[in-house]
């Protein structure tokens, strides 16, 4: 049964701490953590692309709601771009079918005005310690993004002194068809992880689209949801909204994600490293591989 954790003032200590006791193998117990960057990682809610967006298309004439803008979050941008161009309500505004050229125009623009913006992205609380602990432990970690390759070196150019310099980043453009499941097959690549060792795997965002893309194309992945500042609460401004609204905005969120294929869900970046810890021990009570096998496992189609 999935387990959606919720009010931190009652869960155990266990997962109100990001450090873990230094003689836990953690890295025998998970092979590789994949990580969403955006909303996950840096930039609450994914603000800055939605941002963008917004203010493109104000630009050019159309007006979208924040949900409507925010639903692709997790895709590459173009294609983000493209299905809000399908929108009917985008299309009843530009008063004509858009074409190839209008596509480019805006996203031009889109690309200029998020790069911008994106020189002041704002870390998600408890990233840097996260981070740390993953390293002290010795768990290898990859992180993917929807952003294209330019617009990846800013951010990390940016969080660099924090986060410091990740060994494996993949952008939806270094893959064929830009989609999630194929970043994380790079990262099961680029880390020679065995089939045989998938299910010691984790996956980890605050996007159902990126959860429910990699459920699709590896059931046997382990798939954490993270609800702290999801894009999924539709917020922009986390400081002005109650306690009451956001613990409300973030169970829907939970339930969103778990819908969409999360095994467990997570509200705080400060809760990971006890929750791999918790999935280590149910995978090692289930019997799982827990012999790493190195290999060079075949793509995906």
């Amino acid at each position: 049964m999935l387990r959606i954790l919720t009010s931190s003032h009652t869960r155990n200590r266990l997962f109100t701490q990001t450090s873990l006791p230094n003689n836990i193998a953690l890295n025998e117990k998970i092979f590789l953590v994949v990580t969403d960057k955006g909303g996950t990682f840096v930039d609450k809610g994914c603000n800055i692309p939605h941002r963008a967006f917004d203010a493109v298309l104000k630009k050019h004439g159309v007006h979208l709601s924040s949900k409507q803008i925010r639903k692709p979050m997790g895709k590459s941008k173009d294609i983000h771009l493209k299905e809000l161009m399908n929108l009917p309500q985008f299309q009843k505004q530009w008063h004509r079918k858009p074409s190839q050229q209008d596509f480019e125009t805006l996203y031009a623009d889109y690309n200029q005005l998020q790069n911008e913006l994106l020189q002041n992205v704002d870390l998600i609380p408890f990233a840097e310690e996260t981070i740390k602990t993953l390293q002290q432990h010795q768990v290898p970690l990859a992180f993917t993004t929807g952003f294209p390759s330019a617009t990846t070196r800013i951010v990390l150019n940016k969080v660099a002194a924090s986060l410091g310099h990740p060994k494996v980043v993949i952008s939806a453009d270094q893959v064929s068809d830009k989609s999630r499941g194929s970043m994380v097959e790079e990262a099961l690549i680029q880390y020679k992880i065995s089939s045989k060792n998938y299910e010691r795997v984790v996956f980890l965002s605050d996007s159902h689209n990126d959860i429910h893309d990699v459920s699709r194309r590896y059931p046997e992945i382990q798939r954490i949801g993270i609800t702290g500042y999801s894009v999924l609460l539709n917020i922009d401004n986390f400081d002005q909204v109650p306690t009451q609204i956001l613990n409300q905005k973030r169970q829907k969120a939970a339930e969103i994600l778990t819908k969409a294929g999360a095994h467990k869900i997570i509200i705080y970046l400060h809760e990971l490293p006890s929750m791999l810890y918790q999935i280590g021990n149910e995978l090692d009570q289930r019997g799982v591989l827990s012999q790493r096998i190195l290999a060079f496992p075949a793509r995906r189609i």
